[in-house]
C-alpha cells in the first residue's frame, strides 16, 4: 500500500519499462526510414506527434499521433505554432494488445479516407507486417509480409525492412 500522495514504485516502474520498450521499438524503424528520408524532400516523425486528419466528406478532423509517420507536405502546411495540418504520405502503427483493432480497422479507415498514400501495420504477435496503398479513398493494393521477408513500400521505391531484424528489435 502507498502512502497518500506517493506513487507506487511497482507501477512507475512497469510505466517506465513500457514506454523505454515502446521508444526502443520506435527508435529502430525510425532509423531505417530516417536513412531512407535523408536529403529527401519528405521528413519523418515518431510519436508523440498530433496530427490532424481532415476525412473526406467529414467536417471535424481526427487528431491521432502515429507511432511513425512521413510527411511531404510540409511547406504550407506547419502553423505559426509548428502544428502540422497536413496530410501524411505514409503512416506506420506497431500493433499492441491495448490498441490492436482501433490500428487494424478505426485507424485504416481514418488514414484512408484523409488521403494518406500509404499504411503499415506491423503485428509483433504474428511477425508480419501488412502494408496498405490507397489511391482515390480507397484501398488500392496491399501485400502482407512475413517475418524474413523484406518489406516494401508502395510509394517510396528503395524502401525497405527487412522484417527479421525489425522483429528482433522489437521482441
Amino acid at each position: 500500500m502507498c502512502a497518500p500522495g506517493k506513487p507506487n514504485k511497482a507501477v512507475a516502474d512497469k510505466i517506465i519499462n513500457s514506454v523505454a520498450h515502446k521508444t526502443r521499438r520506435y527508435r529502430t524503424l525510425y532509423l531505417i526510414f530516417n536513412e531512407y528520408f535523408k536529403g529527401k524532400k519528405c521528413r519523418v516523425f515518431l510519436a508523440p506527434f498530433d496530427v490532424h486528419f481532415k476525412k473526406k466528406d467529414l467536417a471535424e478532423p481526427d487528431v491521432m499521433q502515429p507511432d511513425l509517420l512521413v510527411a511531404c507536405d510540409l511547406e504550407n502546411n506547419v502553423t505559426e505554432k509548428g502544428k502540422y495540418m497536413g496530410t501524411p504520405t505514409l503512416v506506420v502503427e506497431i500493433l499492441a494488445d491495448s490498441t490492436r483493432s482501433k490500428d487494424m480497422i478505426d485507424k485504416l479507415n481514418t488514414y484512408r479516407l484523409a488521403g494518406v498514400k500509404e499504411y503499415w501495420m506491423i503485428d509483433q504477435k504474428q511477425a508480419k507486417i501488412m502494408v496498405y496503398g490507397f489511391d482515390h479513398y480507397e484501398i488500392d493494393q496491399y501485400q502482407i509480409y512475413q517475418k524474413g521477408d523484406a518489406a516494401q513500400s508502395l510509394v517510396f521505391k528503395g524502401l525497405s525492412v527487412e522484417d527479421a531484424a525489425l522483429f528482433d528489435a522489437l521482441l
